[in-house]
């Protein structure tokens, strides 16, 4: 049986694979490029299944007591006027069972379950040297180690998976857009409430959670085929500027506040698409994996659901055979729905393909070969039932995305009508993508074509 294992990335993905493999037997080490654990962050979801892992986890009832505890959120013309108002998880497309938590909250409460795991905080892993009985690893700092396997859970520009499968450029799929993320003065002394103003090809959000008396502001952009350096962050924040000069509202005093946030976050919005996730002794877990980029809302709980598969797989004895079964049935699942996906916004695309379809596979991670035809009713059942694909914000007549405009969809609606919840997805040609759970008969000012 494998027995020693180095996970590199202390996330949420590394910690969360980490406990299950220290439970499971495995000795584990998490090699981490910052040098210390990392506090607050933005915040992110956990949805569904991933609920019942951080159960299984025993952890469930200290993740709900550090919730965001936000109120709601509201959308703003570019005056800064309300146009409509929801409850918090109206705004987050969140089930009343999921939770919203901020990154680092997470990340602290994951470490703490994994008593018995090394961490080897400020270092990274150099070289990967595979032979028939392990991996000789290098570290920047760290001596020379040897490991059966290595797994990396280190993100979105993973160095475990430029190492062992390749440059990033062959499985980053660019969404053309870009999004920043950085604490601001509470300015508009927000008390768990969010708000959100959006136009064609730019978005800008503030939102203030529970115990903070600080701000986070979120830009998001369009950027057809732009590409800016990761690590220039002088540059990083002109083009910020430079985009969001004209926005309006109180664009001007964030991009003010900017150059002294302690945490100032910028990358392109990309999905991981790969044809496998491992490669002799080496693998992959999370966003490293399967990013289905942060618009998608469903990073967080991929990685818990792969990391308690992963490492049950593992325990298994089947190990790595199991997850090129998962994986050729995920691709199956996506030809199969190939006619379904290719009318549906990005978004949809990301949240059904990457999204139901994983997590339904996931579920069934030690009776694969058995649960093959249940995997695909889950799958079609949560499309039938997760109406919840994009984000988006009418205004005028026109509909807008979190992200942009929405390509193929002549209506998408995500507002209250009535104090009722709409949620729809219209094709070009009329057809109904989505039903909403509850059909509503819009009023003419929400009748809009994508504009």
């Amino acid at each position: 049986m494998t027995k020693n294992i180095l996970v590199s990335g202390a996330s949420i993905a590394g910690p969360a694979l980490a406990y299950w493999l220290r439970e499971h037997g495995y000795t584990v080490t998490v090699v981490e490029r910052s040098p210390g654990p990392r506090s607050g962050g933005y915040k992110i979801d956990v949805r569904g299944r991933a609920m019942e892992v951080l159960t299984r986890m025993g952890i469930v009832d200290e993740v709900r007591k550090h919730h965001t505890d936000m109120r709601g959120g509201a959308f703003l013309d570019r005056r800064g006027r309300t146009v409509a108002e929801m409850d918090a998880d109206t705004v987050g497309f969140r089930e009343p069972t999921d939770v919203e938590i901020l990154r680092g909250d997470l990340a602290r409460i994951l470490r703490a379950a994994t008593e018995g795991v090394e961490y080897l905080y400020g270092d990274s892993i150099m070289s990967l040297t595979e032979d028939a009985q392990d991996v000789a690893v290098t570290f920047e700092r760290s001596l020379p180690r040897r490991f059966d396997l290595v797994i990396g859970a280190d993100g979105l520009h993973s160095a475990v998976r430029a190492l062992a499968f390749g440059p990033e450029e062959r499985f980053l799929r660019s969404l053309g857009h870009h999004i920043a993320i950085f604490s601001v003065p509470n300015l508009l002394e927000l008390d768990r409430w969010e708000t959100i103003q959006a136009e064609k090809g730019r978005t800008l959000n503030v939102y203030s959670t529970r115990q903070n008396t600080e701000a986070k502001a979120a830009f998001m952009f369009a950027s057809p085929g732009a590409e800016y350096g990761r690590r220039d962050t002088a540059r990083q924040q002109e083009i910020l500027t430079e985009v969001f000069a004209s926005h309006g509202w109180i664009a001007p005093q964030l991009l003010d506040a900017m150059p002294a946030a302690p945490d100032f976050y910028f990358d392109g919005l990309s999905v991981v698409e790969m044809e496998s996730w491992s490669a002799g002794r080496v693998a992959l877990v999370g966003d490293a994996a399967y990013c289905p980029s942060p618009a998608s809302g469903q990073g967080t709980s991929l990685a818990l659901v792969g990391a308690y598969v992963l490492a049950g797989e593992l325990a298994s004895g089947f190990g790595m055979a199991i997850l090129v079964g998962v994986l050729c049935v995920y691709f199956v699942l996506t030809l199969l729905f190939k006619d379904f996906l290719q009318p549906v916004t990005i978004l949809s695309a990301i949240s059904l393909s990457l999204g139901g379809a994983f997590i339904a596979l996931l579920a069934a991670h030690s009776e694969l070969g058995g649960r093959y035809q249940e995997a695909i009713r889950e799958f079609s059942l949560a499309i039938q039932d997760n109406p919840t694909f994009a984000l988006s914000y009418a205004w005028r007549g026109r509909a807008y995305s979190i992200i942009g405009q929405f390509a193929q969809a002549k209506a998408v609606v995500g507002i209250q009508v009535n104090d009722h919840p709409v949620w729809r997805i219209q094709r070009v040609d009329g057809s109904c993508i989505c039903k909403p759970r509850q059909q509503q008969t819009l009023p003419a000012a929400f009748e809009f074509e994508n504009g």
